[in-house]
Order: C-alpha cells, then sequence, then structure tokens
C-alpha cells in the first residue's frame, strides 16, 4: 500500500538501495511468498489501491507519472493472491481462508471482469457483492 506515496522518500532517502524496496517481482520470481495487507490509519483499507500500486506503481497513483521501477511490477492477479492466499499464510491461516474451496471460510467479493478494464479502474472499483462465513452481506445490483 505504501509505495504510492514512499516513491519521493526513498528516491531522497535510500537511493542506493531503491531497486531493493518493494521488489515484489523479484520475490515472487525467487519462490518467496508476497502478502499484502492493509496499514490503517496511516493508509486507506481499501485493496483495490493497493493493487493499482502494485501493478503500476507509481506516485500517488497518478496516472500522468511514470512507473517507478517498472521491472518490479506484478500483475493483478498476484495482487489479488497476495490479498488473499498470501495473507492467510502469513497469518498461518492458510487451511482456513486465502481460497474458495469447499471448508473454507467464504470471505469473498465479487467485482467486475478487471481484465477486460484498464488498470485505472481498481481506483473505483468496488465490490457488487460481498459474503463473510459463506452469508451474503452486501449485494449490489
Amino acid at each position: 500500500m505504501h509505495i504510492a506515496n514512499d516513491i519521493p522518500m526513498i528516491e531522497k532517502s535510500w537511493p542506493h538501495i531503491r531497486e531493493e524496496v518493494y521488489a515484489f517481482r523479484s520475490l515472487l520470481d525467487a519462490g518467496i511468498p508476497v502478502a499484502f495487507g492493509s496499514d490503517v490509519p496511516i493508509e486507506t483499507m481499501n485493496p483495490f489501491h493497493a493493487f493499482i500500486r502494485a501493478v503500476k506503481r507509481k506516485h500517488q497513483c497518478d496516472p500522468a507519472q511514470d512507473s517507478w521501477w517498472p521491472l518490479e511490477a506484478i500483475t493483478a492477479e498476484e495482487a489479488i493472491d497476495a490479498y488473499s492466499f498470501g495473507a492467510a499464510m502469513s497469518s498461518c491461516s492458510e487451511q482456513l481462508r486465502g481460497t474458495i474451496a469447499r471448508g473454507y471460510l467464504a470471505d469473498l467479493i465479487v467485482i467486475e471482469d478487471y481484465r477486460k478494464l484498464e488498470p485505472e479502474y481498481w481506483l473505483e472499483a468496488r465490490s457488487l457483492m460481498t459474503m463473510i462465513g459463506g452469508e451474503v452481506v452486501r449485494f449490489e445490483v
């Protein structure tokens, strides 16, 4: 979540290690699991904003900005996996959550088919349906 706001600080204070900071692609390519989460109240709790930050790597998510270290960008699917299965693994609860399968908690959302949309979709994305523990708690038509 922090990458979009940390870029100027990294460039100013840590230029000697900038290619090692938020190195999501390198971590995944090395087989190292990545887990995402929120940092409320420091950052927004909206996970969709983390997706575009990991995919586009732009200061303040500004579409006019150049991507920062674009070779370290990951796909939207990898960001979703980091927020779901990666987060479950980091909390040692991957036998209970993080996957859509029989016997799991069924905490999930339904969204538009982002694969057919521009990456900026994530800035305005919202859940069309939300389930917690297998119960529908929100449904939008």
